[in-house]
């Protein structure tokens, strides 16, 4: 029979929830993640994995305007990856506050059914080898009459 034992149990107090959304550009399954971000957590925050200075450029314009008060972070990634410097802002999130859970949002789009493999494999399993941090995917569902 199982028991529960409260001898090792801490509360949850002091504990914040952090929202991070994955962002390549500012397309309309961002925006749905966004809204998504407000909801679950306290804090809401953007992260951008900077591969190309254009796009960079791009997204900053985009995100004064539509972006609604969620601040973005631009990291830069000298390796062209996306993994490494997720990891690493992950883990400085965590350093500076280890009461912190993050649930790292990833926006999807499909125009009809999502594919059976949801998540990216070798970003999920980076990301389930860190405590207090849950990968998620918010999908975003165009009919196949909607335009972008």
């Amino acid at each position: 029979m199982l028991t529960l034992s409260t001898e090792n149990y801490l509360p949850c107090q002091g504990i914040r929830h952090q929202s991070l959304i994955l962002v390549r550009d500012l397309q309309p399954e961002v925006l749905f993640a966004l809204r998504y971000a407000r909801i679950i957590a306290d804090c809401a925050q953007a992260i951008h994995i900077e591969m190309d200075a254009e796009q960079k450029k791009d997204l900053l314009h985009s995100w004064r305007l539509y972006a609604r008060g969620v601040p973005l972070q631009i990291v830069p990634s000298p390796e062209k990856t996306v993994i490494d410097p997720l990891l690493r802002y992950i883990k400085r999130i965590q350093e500076h506050d280890p009461l912190t859970v993050i649930t790292v949002i990833i926006p999807r789009m499909h125009r009809e059914q999502p594919p059976r493999n949801r998540i990216n494999s070798s970003l999920r399993q980076c990301l389930n080898c860190y405590n207090g941090v849950i990968a998620t995917e918010v999908w975003y569902f165009l009919s196949p009459n909607q335009a972008l």
